[in-house]
Formats: structure tokens, sequence, C-alpha cells
């Protein structure tokens, strides 16, 4: 529950596949971009505060890298805070 928001915020600005790799780096498990059986366990074990800010974390160090961010990025930054600051 603590990153739902935030996989489906990714999802749907940078693509299905890759918000799925940023939740399986933060849960410590094999970052093919498919959710399975071994996804779903690393996700449950994970502390959910900590999957949080690692999933916002990844997802912030590929977006800064992208040669797009000097245009974006404030807007991409503060849809990621907004996201943080969110209950």
């Amino acid at each position: 529950a603590a990153v739902r928001f935030d996989l489906f915020d990714a999802a749907v600005n940078s693509g299905v596949r890759q918000a799925i790799k940023w939740l399986q780096r933060a849960a410590g498990a094999t970052d093919d971009g498919i959710i399975g059986p071994k996804t779903l366990f690393a996700v449950r074990m994970a502390d959910p505060h900590k999957l949080a800010a690692r999933f916002n974390g990844h997802r912030l160090r590929f977006l800064t890298d992208l040669k797009t961010w000097p245009t974006f990025s404030k807007g991409w930054a503060r849809r990621i805070a907004a996201n943080l600051l969110s209950d």
C-alpha cells in the first residue's frame, strides 16, 4: 500500500515496465520488469517506508539522467514531491 499510488503514477508517466523495475530495485528483487511471485514476496517483506523512499529515489535518479531533465525537471520533481507529501 505504501507505494501503490507511486507505482501507478510512475507507470502512467514512464511506462509500466520501467515502474515495475523501480519497484523491484527498491525491494531488492531482480529488475526484469515483470511482476511475479518473487517480486511480490520481496515487496511484502520490505519495510514500507524504506520501499517508498527507495522507489522514489530510483525514479528520481532515472529522470535526472534523461536528456530532457533540464526541460521537464521542475514538473517531474514537483509531481514526485506531491506524491511523497500525500497521505
